[in-house]
């Protein structure tokens, strides 16, 4: 795997980091929490191909629950209707399933929640609902690199994909894709804000301790007492 990583930049929360460019691959959204990378290069035509062919499979398995019940001949009546029952039940979750995962969306798009110090990888649907893939702490990233081992000529060398590692794991999050100028700045600020934000130490309220009764202090008439009943004690 070729990567590109400089670590130098991550030295301080304070560093002016420059603002990702907008970009045709990669578009940054802020938000009060935090910020959303949105990928906006072309989905895979493997994932575009099955969610199609799962679509019409899903409109022929409605097709045949629909065909079991139009049938004229013992609809209703006799152990047929116990069979269609079940068969009908099958259909109907395979078409369910079927057609759930056609209407999901293809790109992925990340969250970079500072305040709760987590990223999360966000999938929506063709209607724009949301769908949490998974949620990572900060302190679960291990890296935040540039990855070039998808490249297959050395001419489209500027060409990579922005990706965090997971701890020290081969599993990585894709993050945005495009040229090595495109994908520093948002390096740069994922690096600052994930790497050394998920490492500082979280403020916390101050713990209340139960106050203690104050004694009040010893008079003079008690002091008094004290000593002329020691004497007399004495004598």
């Amino acid at each position: 795997m070729t990567a590109i990583g400089d670590f130098n930049v991550y030295t301080s929360l304070k560093r002016e980091i420059p603002r990702p460019m907008a970009t045709e691959t990669y578009r940054v959204e802020q938000s009060n929490w935090g910020y959303t990378v949105r990928n906006l290069s072309a989905p895979d035509l493997a994932i575009t191909l099955m969610q199609g062919l799962c679509w019409l499979l899903g409109m022929a398995f409605i097709v045949a629950i629909l065909g079991l019940w139009i049938m004229p001949a013992a609809v209703f009546s006799g152990p047929a209707f116990g069979l269609k029952v079940g068969a009908s039940a099958m259909l109907f979750a395979v078409a369910y399933y079927s057609m759930w995962y056609a209407s999901r969306g293809t790109q992925v798009e990340v969250q970079i929640d500072t305040r709760a110090r987590e990223v999360r990888e966000i999938v929506r649907n063709r209607a724009g609902r949301p769908r949490q893939l998974a949620r990572y702490a900060f302190t679960d990233i291990g890296s935040v690199f540039v990855d070039f081992s998808g490249v297959r000529s050395r001419k489209d060398h500027t060409q990579g994909t922005l990706v965090m590692r997971y701890r020290t794991s081969a599993q990585t999050i894709v993050i945005a894709a495009g040229t090595l100028e495109q994908l520093v700045p948002l390096r740069d600020m994922l690096g600052r804000d994930v790497m050394l934000g998920g490492r500082q130490p979280v403020a916390r309220p101050l713990q209340s301790f139960p106050q203690v009764a104050d004694q009040s202090p010893v008079t003079e008439m008690q002091m008094g007492e004290l000593m002329s009943k020691t004497i007399a004690s004495a004598a």
